[in-house]
């Protein structure tokens, strides 16, 4: 697409390094910072963004856990 003189947009480029941090893809992660390097993009860290999402995650996983750890019909006293 770059070759064909598609710019990608700052939008673009950061739904893209989400996703490649999210499935902990490093090598397509460097090549989007090479790439906003390129069009002289500036990405900036997302340690809030990524702080949230590792929050929520997180819970999710421990509500899946004690949700799995219930026993049908005792209560919690």
């Amino acid at each position: 697409m770059i070759k064909a003189g598609f710019e990608p947009s700052k939008e673009t480029l950061k739904k893209l390094r989400r996703r490649c941090i999210r499935e902990l893809d490093n090598e397509n992660d460097d090549k989007v910072e090479s790439l906003a390097k390129k069009f002289q993009i500036r990405m900036g860290s997302e340690n809030r963004r990524n702080m949230l999402f590792n929050m929520d995650y997180s819970r999710k996983l421990l509500l899946r856990k004690e949700g799995g750890m219930r026993i049908s019909g005792s209560s919690n006293l």
